[in-house]
């Protein structure tokens, strides 16, 4: 697992090859007696993994999980989710199998907003991999492809939302409803031209280039491996969430106006790396091998 982009979300669950033995030292009793509590071996050969079940509850309770184990093949269905795991020193309590658990703060964000009225099923690494385990975390990113590939949905979470995101989302998702053709062409442009002219929504587009797309999940290397291989992803911020063809749509459409004199002025490097991402989706499904490390 790449130590620089997976650093450990919590000082007392998760500690990453980075930490000093200092910190190793001082955590290490505790820890070792909670981790047996609740992780128990794993048997590679038949690629077991295990799911975190989010219960229902207000927005103002404690979060409570349940973690169990299964095989890949007999897990049924779950959603996984992808982000970015943040200052593994900054944590909150949640309630795991009946115990206190550390998640970082953007986890511990992301399970209130992705919690529901129903039980919501997920692999997310931070909780599903004993962290402790070194033998166990190699093993898990071995086949971390196949849980990817096997989840019906991959959540990319990318921290807040606001007013900002929700007029980006809705003006994505009608321009995606009313212009969508499957191919781009000119016409696209100018219908999005259209769009932002006659709802002065070219602010949405400038957010998208000078926030959305430089916040952290875009730089984190495995991203390629999460994204590329999910057959479903939704992009989520805050309460706001949108299907990710909709806002690819706006942004490849968005790509084609920086070569067109668009009236709005965005870097279309910053552009570029959600339609990488898209490329290689593309390359997937056709069958192409792409490395993804």
């Amino acid at each position: 697992m790449d130590a620089t982009c997976r650093s450990s979300p919590s000082a007392h669950l998760f500690l990453s090859p980075q930490q000093t033995d200092t910190n190793m030292g001082q955590n290490l009793a505790s820890t070792m007696s909670q981790s047996q509590e609740l992780y128990h071996k794993l048997d590679p050969t038949v690629k077991q993994i295990r799911l975190v079940t989010i219960k229902p509850g207000g927005w103002t309770d404690d979060i409570q999980c349940t973690l169990r184990h299964t095989s890949l093949a007999k897990s049924g269905p779950y959603e996984t989710l992808s982000y970015v795991w943040g200052d593994f020193t900054n944590t909150k309590d949640i309630i795991m199998n009946g115990m206190t658990f550390n998640a970082t703060v953007n986890l511990e964000s992301a399970l209130r907003h992705l919690r529901r009225d129903t039980p919501r099923t997920m692999w997310i690494d931070a909780i599903c991999i004993n962290q402790l385990d070194l033998e166990e975390r190699a093993s898990q990113v071995g086949f971390m492809r196949d849980i990817y590939q096997g989840s019906t949905l991959t959540i990319i979470w990318l921290g807040d939302g606001d007013e900002r995101v929700e007029s980006l989302f809705h003006l994505a998702r009608k321009f995606h409803d009313e212009s969508y053709t499957g191919s781009l062409a000119q016409e696209n442009v100018v219908r999005l031209r259209e769009f932002i002219h006659n709802e002065d929504r070219s602010h949405s587009l400038e957010f998208l280039a000078t926030d959305i797309l430089r916040r952290p999940w875009w730089t984190r290397a495995w991203v390629l491996q999460e994204a590329v291989v999910s057959a479903e992803l939704l992009v989520k911020c805050g309460n706001h969430e949108i299907a990710w063809e909709s806002l690819w749509w706006l942004t490849i459409t968005e790509y084609k106006g920086t070569h067109l004199r668009f009236p709005v002025r965005v870097s279309a490097g910053e552009l570029e790396k959600l339609l990488n991402i898209q490329i290689m989706r593309d390359a997937t499904k056709r069958g192409h091998e792409i490395s993804l490390t």
